[in-house]
């Protein structure tokens, strides 16, 4: 099954703009490093579904 080039893109853009900033949220909650755990979000984010990982491993951390 082809998926058409924008139809990708618009996913990528719709997906990197609720996954940074729910990363930027919960790395600055959970770690006590953020801006390196930002950095790593960033790049897992890329990916889908490594991103939702990362998300996720951060959301069932506890709080600092």
């Amino acid at each position: 099954m082809d998926i058409p080039a924008n139809l990708y893109g618009g996913f990528m853009f719709v997906w990197l703009a609720l996954a940074i900033p729910t990363i930027v949220h919960l790395a600055g909650r959970k770690t006590d490093t953020p801006s390196l755990t930002i950095a790593w979000g960033i790049v897992a984010a890329l990916f889908p579904p490594v991103g939702l990982v990362f998300i996720l491993a951060l959301l069932f951390k506890d709080d600092r």
